[in-house]
């Protein structure tokens, strides 16, 4: 988890990346690069960071392994935390990061997508399908 700490601070990723296991720390060096942006991949995992001219981090996505399929958004709340988010929901297949908003999707057991959005640390968006 200190290395995923790490690792997520250092690519200005939320506080919110701490809450899983470290797949960060699986990823190697760099498999590619092209323009402004850089790739990892490993086993069921992937991370691609997008980067402005003063090479800063500002796009990022990741995929992640053993996510877990959904039913339904339900219980989920404005105001939760990501903590409070995983916890009930488990692992996010994906997570998406542009400036302050996060949003962590899932596949549902239906096939469809489900996500929450936050605004910095806090969830303010939920979407389900309809």
């Amino acid at each position: 988890l200190e290395l995923l700490t790490s690792w997520s601070t250092h690519l200005g990723l939320p506080k919110c990346w701490d809450y899983f296991e470290p797949p960060i720390s699986k990823l190697g060096p760099t498999d590619s690069t092209s323009g402004n942006g850089a790739y990892w991949h490993g086993d069921g995992s992937a991370i691609l960071i997008d980067f402005n001219e003063k090479g800063q981090a500002t796009n990022k996505i990741a995929t992640l392994p053993n996510s877990k399929k959904v039913t339904n958004l339900k219980d989920i709340q404005p105001g939760m935390t990501a903590k409070e988010v995983v916890e009930k929901h488990g692992r996010p297949e994906t997570v998406f990061v542009f400036g302050y908003a996060t949003i962590f999707s899932w596949k549902g057991e239906d096939g469809k997508d489900y996500s929450v959005g936050f605004d910095k640390e806090t969830v303010f968006q939920i979407s389900e399908p309809a």
